[in-house]
């Protein structure tokens, strides 16, 4: 029987069915069902199937880079609602609506870089995507993608593709520090990055809501590297009102606080400032202020959570050690019969 307080849990019909979906990939199909008979709730896979994701339920799983989805989640409870993530990165790793997104939650998440934009379109098909940036003014901008190596175009560009023992944790090249400011830029490239500059569209938020359709969320993330008042300046708080927004709050790579140019604009429009993590600052919406003290204590092991990374290891791990067992047993059958 599975251990529910590992990563999923997984119903008798739904083995038949990862079974069967594992045969139709060019994954070892044996080794998944030699893992799932071993552990089965150290599987975890990174796929988009609709097979997969009612066959596996996941719970406490943190994907934030630092538990922000654990301190949101104490905040909703079991609400189901919607969020906007501006400024989205990866649809996985580091992300802030996820965790939400596996429970049941949908939204919308806005990404210009295009290799980003696909993996949101592939791992996330039921939220809204949007291949566009936030600014104050519509147009073409330039956009300066950061990665972590030189990489060709053609792969830059390339889909993210899957395979059973690997991790998406390999494979990622576009960082989390791609940004409008072109000093910004020259920086990283200084620090040894490799910077891409890309034509991307910008749009305003209300455009966001006129032309592209999206909804009021109930909670927002942003995380802009830098343009962070920007896109409150120019945020439409007299057509939506978020009860949550959770907003990056120092610059990149460093503990240099950000906040006090756009923190007060989050005042005059009736928020609170509920918390600061080290890397984002949550900003309560004043009718909700008898909650508040939600956000007292930092995210701990009393949140019963383990982030994401360690669970994909451990994944990792049980399908080697599994694999290896079907190679020990062949090894000892073929002694056998020589």
């Amino acid at each position: 029987m599975c251990r529910t307080s590992y990563t999923c849990r997984v119903c008798v019909p739904s083995y038949l069915q990862l079974i069967a979906y594992a045969m139709t990939i060019e994954y070892d199909w044996v080794c998944i069902v030699q893992a799932l008979i071993i552990d089965p709730g150290f599987v975890l896979f990174e796929t988009t199937s609709p097979v997969l994701r009612g066959a596996l339920i996941l719970s406490n799983i943190s994907y934030s880079q630092n538990g922000e989805d654990m301190l949101i989640n104490r905040y909703f409870g079991d609400r189901i609602g919607s969020f906007l993530d501006i400024g989205a990165y990866h649809p996985v790793i580091e992300n802030n609506t996820y965790f939400f997104y596996q429970k049941g939650w949908r939204g919308a998440n806005i990404e210009p870089v295009p290799q980003l934009h696909q993996a949101f379109q592939q791992a996330r098909p039921e939220d809204r995507n949007v291949q566009v940036a936030i600014l104050d003014t519509p147009g073409v901008v330039t956009f300066y993608s950061v990665l972590h190596e030189p990489i060709r175009e053609a792969q830059h560009n390339a889909p993210i593709a899957l395979n059973l023992t690997s991790s998406m944790w390999d494979r990622l090249n576009v960082s989390g520090l791609s940004t409008f400011d072109a000093e910004l830029a020259v920086r990283h490239r200084l620090a040894g990055y490799t910077v891409q500059e890309l034509a991307v569209c910008a749009i305003t938020t209300p455009q966001l809501i006129d032309e592209y359709g999206v909804s009021a969320p109930d909670f927002v993330s942003l995380d802009v590297e830098g343009f962070e008042d920007t896109v409150i300046r120019n945020f439409p708080f007299d057509r939506w009102r978020p009860e949550l927004f959770v907003i990056e709050s120092t610059a990149p790579n460093s503990t240099t606080p950000t906040h006090a140019a756009w923190e007060p604009i989050l005042f005059e429009h009736g928020y609170l400032f509920a918390t600061f993590n080290g890397v984002n600052r949550f900003y309560l919406r004043g009718d909700k202020a008898e909650h508040i003290e939600i956000f007292a204590l930092p995210v701990s092991a009393q949140d019963n959570y383990r982030r994401a990374e360690v669970v994909d290891l451990e994944r990792r791990l049980k399908l080697l050690e599994a694999r290896l067992a079907r190679i020990q047993a062949i090894c000892v059958e073929e002694e056998e019969h020589s």
